[in-house]
């Protein structure tokens, strides 16, 4: 699912994808991001345009969906921005404490791919994380593995996981490791900041994930505001 306006080809359109940037009211710095999954470009670009501190890598396995580079103005691979075509299942098992954040939007026509669904795949991602490092995994709630899938994540991640329920029926997940949170009014003052550069509620997303299910440690006791 891709879409894209003309006047305003980086930004988000779909709040599933508004909602997986979430994290980064989180972070000062985000050296290294990697992407699983380039679909119409739109996270991507989105990390390029304000991460600008950041080198942003996708990995997409299928050549069709990059042969759309140019029709979504995806920029061309440069010192701080790459495409590769790979798997990404098997590119990040040699990288370790490599990246500040790995974002996970590889959903296709049947389901997430087996290859990004499974005990190895999570370890991997944990492993691929420095620490303090934020796996972002969009998740369908009508998938039938929604809830082994959201077990094997809390179990790899030592249950550091919150969540941001999407209305198109996306959940969003956010597993840490070895999280150190900001203080809650810095990562409330960057959720505004970026709210007025991008037009995107941050500051309600925040508020999801501080109420996620569950939740017995991202900032608890803090109350809306």
């Amino acid at each position: 699912q891709s879409t894209m306006r003309k006047s305003d080809p980086f930004a988000l359109e779909f709040e599933y994808t508004q909602a997986m940037m979430a994290f980064i009211v989180l972070y000062d710095e985000l050296a290294q991001v990697l992407l699983i999954g380039l679909g119409g470009g739109s996270l991507s670009k989105f990390c390029y345009k304000h991460l600008p501190q950041s080198t942003i890598t996708t990995v997409e396995i299928n050549p069709e969906v990059i042969a759309y580079r140019q029709t979504f103005c995806i920029p061309a691979n440069n010192k701080r921005f790459k495409i590769i075509e790979a798997d990404g299942a098997l590119f990040i098992q040699d990288k370790i404490n490599r990246y500040q954040a790995l974002l996970v939007d590889a959903y296709d026509g049947q389901g997430l791919p087996s290859a990004l669904n499974n005990d190895k795949f999570y370890q991997d991602c944990y492993q691929s994380l420095c620490n303090n490092g934020v796996l972002v995994l969009n998740l369908w709630r009508k998938d039938r593995q929604f809830r082994h899938i959201l077990d094997k994540v809390h179990r790899c991640f030592d249950k550091k996981t919150v969540t941001i329920r999407c209305q198109s029926g996306n959940e969003i997940v956010f597993a840490f490791k070895n999280p150190q949170l900001p203080d809650f009014d810095e990562a409330w003052k960057k959720a505004l900041a970026y709210q007025q550069q991008t037009k995107i509620n941050f500051p309600q997303f925040l508020e999801e994930m501080v109420l996620s299910l569950k939740n017995n440690w991202f900032y608890t006791g803090q109350q809306s505001l």
